[in-house]
């Protein structure tokens, strides 16, 4: 945010309004990561990995 954008952000100079950040969470929060279903080995096998939140994909 700058004094030129009113102290609003690119993203919400450029589309004008405000991101959604209800579905941010903090970094190091748990996390589940979906398992592709090729990927199974069984059919009632796990689902979802346990893991870290450490960042968003940025592409």
């Amino acid at each position: 945010p700058t004094t030129a954008a009113q102290g609003k952000s690119p993203r919400e100079t450029l589309f004008a309004r405000r991101p959604d950040v209800s579905r941010f969470r903090p970094f190091g929060c748990l996390a589940y990561m979906l398992i592709d279903k090729t990927l199974r080995t069984w059919k009632f096998g796990d689902r979802a990995r346990k893991c870290v939140m450490l960042g968003y994909n940025t592409g």
